[in-house]
């Protein structure tokens, strides 16, 4: 038998193996799992919609495990959640965090209108150090107040994309 006749293994095997052992390097894979196949894919009746995207995802929590000499708990094991149950989750932490947003614009409008309407005391010293420190603190505000403007936009543009209703 002449050596290209040897076997070797099919292309696309190769390739499933080669992403495999990538993702075990990540982590997201022990080494030892098996890679699953077309046919297991197709057994499965196709791909599970992912839940929305935000910008904050959180990973998963690590499970506890029992320990050595004590045996595994008995409890039940919890559903596994809905894609409407992710979705309505998803939305709420979403509001949640447009709603800190906009209380922070709204926190740093009423603190630049104070520091504003104290500049436009002139019955004070219009030369003072007092005066400059105000005028300094408003600046830094305006800046804040730009990026809280920002963030209320990016995380509205966040909603509108994943389609969550106001």
């Amino acid at each position: 038998m002449r050596e290209d006749e040897a076997w070797r293994p099919r292309e696309d095997h190769v390739d499933r193996r080669r992403a495999a052992d990538a993702r075990a390097i990540d982590g997201r894979r022990k080494p030892d799992e098996r890679i699953p196949g077309a046919a297991d894919l197709r057994q499965a009746g196709g791909s599970r919609a992912e839940p929305p995207v935000t910008s904050s995802e959180a990973e998963p929590a690590a499970a506890a495990s029992p320990a050595d000499g004590a045996a595994p708990a008995t409890t039940p094991a919890k559903p596994e959640k809905t894609d409407d149950e992710l979705r309505a989750e998803a939305q709420a932490n979403w509001r949640d965090r447009v709603q800190k947003a906009q209380a922070d614009v709204t926190r740093l409008n009423a603190e630049a209108s104070a520091l504003q309407t104290s500049l436009n005391d002139l019955s004070q010293n219009l030369y003072g150090a007092n005066r400059a420190n105000i005028m300094n603190r408003l600046d830094e505000v305006k800046k804040q107040l730009a990026t809280a403007q920002q963030a209320v936009s990016d995380l509205q543009e966040e909603g509108r994309r994943s389609r969550f209703q106001p």
